[in-house]
């Protein structure tokens, strides 16, 4: 037996609330068997085939699985429903916001690849050091296939520019200002982003600025060359690309590979049949109290949850592999008035699903997957073991089953 061990987090009482049934009123318990719970809710998933797609993992050798990734991670609705908004997409020390707080417009200068690379850089460097002007570019650069190619692209061609010009990726934009050429300049106003007035064919902010003391606005035309947009609209690129995946194959690979590397928490077998007695008793940490605030065990007490928790159920701990073990488990005669709770050491890799599933029809009952948070509350040493509860211990018994 062992006694008085201090209690870290209160995960003791925690583990014993996912085996008692309704643990007491306090976060602390909720947080610990989080990760059981989450199990439970794959497994769940799986029995009913409705394997959620945010369980696919990057594949990053594979493209369209790449741009799975980025779909799932980037493309997020707006309130007009456009599925994206990249804001703030190249680094900076700048305020995101397009504008400096004391001015009452903004400038946004809409740019493509197509103006060439001088001609470019010329007008981020009449940007830099202005926050109420940005540089806005409508999707990924010719060539590239992932985002990250694009930011690094245009890190490179920022550089030597001091103060780092704003810049942002956003075809929404282009869509609102019917942008169809460039460089164009739209000064809009900064509390209700109304359009006051459009130059195209400018490559620097000063001229324009000078226009705009004198009295400029509208559709001002264009005062020189201008290029056609090189960069296909991120927003049309993105659905192409999602149009394309097979998402019901990758969801249904994904599932098949959750057994190849997942960290089963594994027991030895037992040798013989043994009973030991474990002593819940712990030094409380901090003082426990109910959902009103109420306190139920003071700081610093010796705690035995059982003399106030009654322990309701019998967990059975087994290894699914082990054919003798699985067995044993199915041949165990019910407890009156106590619900058992199936936990495996381990599941065939090669055909997990199938086998958890085979497991779950043949206890006809759910099966959990043990984890350390478990072995450590009940300290368990070895497979089959059988938990119950007297009054003041838990009782562990472990089988020697298959054995001589």
């Amino acid at each position: 037996m062992v006694n008085g061990k201090t209690l870290t987090g209160l995960a003791f009482v925690s583990c014993i609330g996912l085996a008692w049934g309704t643990p007491p009123s306090n976060s602390d318990f909720d947080s610990v068997i989080h990760g059981i719970r989450s199990q439970t809710e794959i497994i769940q998933k799986s029995a009913r085939n409705d394997f959620d797609a945010s369980f696919i993992p990057k594949a990053p050798t594979k493209e369209t699985m790449d741009w799975a990734q980025e779909t799932t991670d980037l493309a997020k609705k707006n309130d007009r429903g456009v599925p994206i908004e990249y804001r703030s997409i190249i680094d900076n020390d700048r305020d995101d916001s397009l504008a400096d707080s004391n001015s009452d417009i903004e400038m946004l200068v809409f740019i493509s690849t197509s103006m060439g690379e001088t001609s470019i850089r010329g007008l981020l460097e009449s940007i830099a050091g202005q926050d109420n002007a940005v540089a806005i570019i409508r999707g990924l650069l010719p060539g590239d296939k992932s985002l990250n190619q694009t930011i690094k692209q245009l890190h490179t061609l920022m550089q030597g520019i001091e103060p780092i010009p704003n810049m942002i990726l956003d075809p929404t934009l282009f869509q609102k200002y019917d942008i169809d050429s460039v460089p164009t300049v739209v000064v809009r106003s900064h509390d209700d982003e109304k359009e006051l007035a459009r130059f195209s064919g400018v490559y620097g902010l000063e001229w324009i600025k000078e226009q705009l003391n004198q009295g400029a606005s509208g559709d001002m035309g264009a005062y020189g060359t201008v290029e056609h947009i090189a960069e296909r609209n991120l927003i049309d690129e993105m659905q192409e690309r999602a149009s394309k995946l097979d998402i019901d194959r990758m969801k249904a690979e994904a599932r098949a590979r959750v057994w190849e590397k997942y960290d089963f928490t594994v027991l030895p077998s037992a040798i013989t049949d043994r009973t030991r007695l474990v002593d819940p008793t712990v030094v409380v940490p901090k003082s426990i109290k109910d959902h009103e605030g109420n306190t139920i065990v003071e700081y610093g007490v010796l705690y035995n949850p059982l003399n106030s928790i009654p322990f309701t159920r019998r967990l059975v701990i087994f290894d699914a592999t082990q054919k003798e073990q699985v067995a044993f488990v199915q041949n165990l005669p019910p407890i009156e008035q106590k619900m058992t709770v199936y936990m495996t050491t381990s599941i065939h890799r090669d055909n997990g699903w199938q086998h958890l599933k085979q497991i779950q029809d043949q206890l006809n009952a759910p099966v959990f997957l043990l984890n350390m948070e478990i072995v450590r509350t009940f300290q368990l040493q070895a497979v089959p073991s059988v938990v119950t509860a007297n009054e003041h211990h838990f009782i562990v018994q472990e089988y020697g089953v298959g054995r001589a």
